[in-house]
């Protein structure tokens, strides 16, 4: 079985609503403001009108005071106030329960969502301040109260999204019983551009073949949304398969995930749907023992029986009667993981059971669970659950023949530009809302109904390409990043030292519908994820002998030429070097008191943190040094080491050069 490599991508960060989302509005002016009562903090939350809507509403505003002042020693500091903002969010979330026999891939369209929030402060009535937070995703999911402090910031980034995960915590290898229909769901968080999703299954049969297919394709694919893939195996010769998703380069974009088919016959055999905690659907197949047990409840009432007193007359008469259906359910002997992973069944907010025609909903009933003791190396367990509807008949009927009825269909609601994986029009306009219709004269389905605009769903009308949506008109388009990372190449080979990668971000690679503000902070955000070390190895500079180098067109005469190299960035923001003492009048040189506010007048002084220049030649130089811990402190004139100095972590480390630089020198400094 050959598998394709993961495709290099980087996933995008989603908050949870199920955990906490909290936001902070900074405190307004500690300093200015004395009298604080007066102060009242507000949040608005903003989320798309509609389904992949550009435009924004106003979803609801919270209001807090002031935390109060934190004194530290004889320090005082405000913390501003704190807005938990994930109920909110929460509840404007949907999860969307695949369809019964769903056999091709659905979007789950209302479980994610931008949304923006805008701080604002008001003093005695008056605002004073506000301010515009990034956009930020949200998802409803949720993890372990336990696990959330340290994922919370990194679970769809590096857990999910690292190794390209689909949402669910069932062990990676499963047994599911010949028949079953298996459901994965994908969330599409990468900045990389997936148009196309394709499930490959390499299928093993009973006879020892190997069966390559595709049987699963969706086009239209949008980036921040979650998929729902179908895996189904009916064959009776089937053994095992894998199954796992490409793009429409060919290109794998998630994890590998392997099932082995029950083909023998089971006596016992319940497929449970349920909704994890990641807020999707899991499938589960109980083969063992189960039983179902009905309680009524009957309402009595008493009636004149006359004056006859015939034999058959009821004095006493049954008004009502309901009954409540229980389910008792085990599990075969089965291995840890699959033991502890029944705990996400029960943490569930629904539940199905899968009969010959339909879902039924299921209310959990077991209120101890036990997921793992240390003497079972197997265990099997059993749960109860109860079936949501109460009964007021009995029936058992078969399937009936379907019914023809009045044709219907959708027609286009609300329409807008389409949005790439980086937030820019992708030159596609996308209807987002749909209406129900009759076909025969184009009236609308009283009661009206509305309905996303989902791929793969009935009605759907694909986008149109169109330039009033090129990525150009996006309305809002990131500006240029292009500085120097933090980290230095550490891959250069013998007499080269690594430099530092210049990242570069080019204007208009991220875009926003909302505000430049929240372009730029994309843009931010793709420079932060590339300041790595692994980045630097990559495109760091390797610099042949840097204490020998050459000036071309040389050094001016009665001048010399400086150059300073550090692996530490601190050690280049606050180092520098000078010549003559305070008071002379003339102090060249790049330290913060030679500079031109503190001592006027100057001529060969030069910015803090400026290196590459030339100096004139002059009786004595100074260098100093800060450095975060020790280190080696070398000068180099002409390519030659004239000098070394262990400097300590401190801001005391001045030197004196030993040798002054004279006219056409090359002056070299390192600090390893």
């Amino acid at each position: 079985m050959i598998i394709e490599s993961l495709v290099d991508c980087n996933a995008i960060a989603l908050d949870m609503t199920r955990n906490k989302i909290v936001v902070n509005v900074l405190a307004y002016d500690p300093v200015g403001v004395i009298n604080r009562t007066g102060l009242e903090y507000f949040l608005e939350v903003w989320v798309p009108k509609s389904y992949n809507s550009g435009t924004y509403k106003l979803l609801g505003t919270l209001e807090a005071r002031e935390e109060p002042k934190q004194i530290n020693g004889t320090v005082e500091s405000y913390a501003g106030a704190f807005f938990e903002i994930s109920n909110l969010l929460d509840g404007m979330l949907e999860t969307t329960k695949p369809l019964y026999a769903q056999d091709r891939i659905s979007v789950c369209p209302c479980m994610v969502t931008p949304y923006y929030c805008i701080g604002k402060v008001k003093n005695n009535g008056v605002e004073v301040y506000a301010k515009t937070f990034t956009s930020r995703y949200a998802i409803k999911s949720g993890i372990a109260e336990r696990d959330y402090e340290l994922y919370k910031d990194i679970f769809f980034t590096q857990y999910i999204g690292g190794s390209r995960r689909f949402l669910t915590y069932k062990p990676i290898t499963s047994v599911i019983q010949a028949g079953q229909t298996e459901f994965l769901s994908f969330l599409t968080n990468y900045d990389a551009n997936i148009t196309t999703i394709k499930l490959k299954m390499v299928a093993k049969m009973l006879d020892g073949s190997e069966v390559i297919t595709t049987p699963q394709v969706l086009t239209g694919i949008l980036p921040m949304n979650v998929y729902t893939i179908p895996i189904q195996t009916e064959d009776e010769n089937l053994a095992s398969c894998s199954v796992w998703l490409l793009n429409q380069n060919n290109e794998r974009i998630s994890e590998v995930r392997n099932y082995i088919v029950e083909q023998r016959y089971r006596r016992f055999s319940r497929k449970i749907l349920f909704e994890n905690s990641l807020g999707v659907f899991d499938t589960f197949t109980f083969f063992g023992e189960s039983a179902e047990n009905l309680t009524f409840n009957r309402q009595i009432g008493e009636q004149f029986i006359g004056y006859d007193y015939l034999a058959e007359a009821s004095e006493s008469v049954v008004r009502d009667v309901r009954a409540r259906r229980k389910l008792s359910i085990a599990i075969d002997w089965s291995s840890k993981s699959v033991v502890d992973y029944l705990s996400d069944l029960l943490f569930s907010r629904k539940v199905y059971l899968e009969t010959d025609r339909s879902h039924l909903s299921l209310l959990p009933l077991s209120d101890t669970f036990i997921p793992y003791a240390d003497a079972e190396d197997w265990a099997g367990r059993k749960l109860e659950f109860v079936y949501s509807k109460e009964e007021t008949n009995y029936s058992r009927l078969p399937i009936p023949m379907p019914v023809g009825s009045r044709a219907t269909g959708w027609k286009a609601l609300a329409t807008v530009c389409e949005l790439d994986s980086k937030g820019k029009y992708n030159g596609n306009l996308q209807v987002t809302m749909l209406e129900k219709i009759y076909l025969d004269d184009n009236s609308l389905v009283i009661p009206r109904q509305i309905k996303a605009n989902v791929v793969g769903e009935e009605g759907y009308i694909s986008p149109i390409n169109t330039g009033s949506c090129l990525p150009a008109t996006t309305p809002f388009l990131s500006a240029l990043i292009s500085r120097e990372g933090t980290y230095v190449r550490n891959t250069c080979g013998p007499g080269l030292i690594g430099g530092y990668a210049t990242i570069v971000i080019p204007a208009g690679t991220w875009g926003s519908t909302l505000n430049q503000a929240d372009a730029n902070a994309k843009a931010e955000a793709d420079w932060q994820s590339k300041n790595t070390q692994a980045y630097a190895d990559l495109y760091g500079a390797c610099n042949a002998y840097p204490e020998n180098y050459v000036i071309a067109g040389g050094v001016p005469v009665g001048r010399f030429w400086v150059r300073f190299s550090t692996s530490n960035k601190n050690a280049t923001n606050n180092s520098g070097m000078w010549s003559g003492s305070s008071g002379q009048g003339y102090r060249p040189g790049n330290m913060w008191f030679c500079q031109s506010s503190i001592q006027a007048d100057q001529t060969d002084v030069y910015p803090i943190n400026t290196w590459d220049v030339h100096y004139p030649v002059r009786t004595s130089w100074n260098f100093y040094v800060y450095t975060d811990i020790q280190r080696v402190w070398k000068y180099y004139l002409n390519g030659v080491l004239k000098q070394t100095v262990i400097v300590n972590n401190s801001s005391n480390n001045w030197i004196d050069l030993v040798v002054m630089p004279q006219s056409g020198d090359r002056v070299y400094f390192s600090i390893e």
